[in-house]
């Protein structure tokens, strides 16, 4: 009797466990199925966000004619310089197209070519400058700009050197803005903006002293020095005739805008200095802002 009891309380027990385990077992099972269902749940919401979000398609390339690029001679001769790979270059119906991936870069360009077309046309009606009565508000006059009217007796005694016209920098001959300096004949300048640069040079083309038997060209050039290297960016030129000993003069003029850094130095050159009326008011070279 004692084992018969024995036994079935055994039974009991190992019951238990055997519940126990079920319940531990089920509990596991449901908690999983609904981890499951949640993530499904959350799964379906997000595809179903996704395909109600409108799609946004990114620009990668943008592309406009080379034309609407173009800003002055210095900079065009960096940004259409193959080497350089700003830009792709195609011929479409005649026409040259300019496409990038830097769109940044390339509506910059775009603005600025509009801005100053509108400048020098005239049609800029931005005002610049509010005075409200108060007149500080307003730039002094000459304003980052320099004019130089009288050429320096260096520029014939020195004529051996590359044709480099001196300047005379005094009071009385020139006008130089504070921020300005001078350096070897040239302008350097303190202030990166867009400057229109002009020259206007009077060359003896005729008398006995400088007679020509043959048919020969002078010319004035505006380069700028930047980083140790000097670059032209403005040059014109004209043919004089040989064998006229009538005394004569012939005056070259030239000027544009152009985009300057700070530290450049602007200078004028000409093909023979020699032939410089020195004392000529004709003779001018100067900048202003054009920003």
């Amino acid at each position: 009797m004692t084992a018969k009891i024995k036994s079935l309380l055994k039974t009991v027990v190992v019951n238990k466990e055997v519940r126990k385990s079920f319940y531990r077992s089920e509990a596991i099972h449901i908690s999983l199925s609904l981890i499951c269902i949640v993530m499904i749940i959350i799964m379906c919401l997000k595809i179903r966000d996704e395909k109600s979000k409108p799609k946004v398609e990114i620009l990668k390339e943008l592309s406009v004619l080379c034309e609407d690029l173009s800003l002055s001679l210095e900079e065009d001769s960096v940004t259409f310089d193959l080497k350089n790979k700003l830009y792709k270059q195609d011929v479409i119906e005649l026409e040259y197209v300019c496409s990038t991936d830097n769109i940044t870069d390339l509506i910059y360009k775009f603005v600025q070519r509009v801005l100053r077309v509108n400048l020098a046309e005239g049609r800029d009606t931005r005002k610049r400058y509010l005075s409200c009565g108060n007149s500080t508000l307003a730039p002094k006059s000459g304003y980052l700009s320099a004019i130089l009217s009288r050429i320096s007796s260096k520029t014939v005694q020195d004529a051996h050197k590359d044709g480099i016209v001196y300047w005379d920098s005094t009071h009385e001959s020139s006008f130089i803005w504070p921020t300005f300096g001078t350096n070897n004949g040239g302008i350097t300048i303190s202030d990166s903006m867009n400057y229109f640069v002009f020259v206007t040079i009077m060359f003896i083309v005729g008398n006995e002293s400088h007679y020509l038997t043959t048919a020969s060209y002078v010319y004035v050039s505006v380069s700028v020095e930047r980083y140790g290297y000097e670059t032209i960016i403005l040059q014109t030129s004209e043919q004089i005739d040989g064998g006229n000993k009538e005394s004569a003069t012939a005056s070259l003029h030239i000027g544009s805008n152009v985009q300057l850094r700070e530290g450049d130095t602007v200078r004028v050159r000409v093909s023979d200095p020699r032939r410089l009326v020195i004392n000529s008011r004709g003779n001018a070279f100067g900048l202003m802002p054009m920003d």
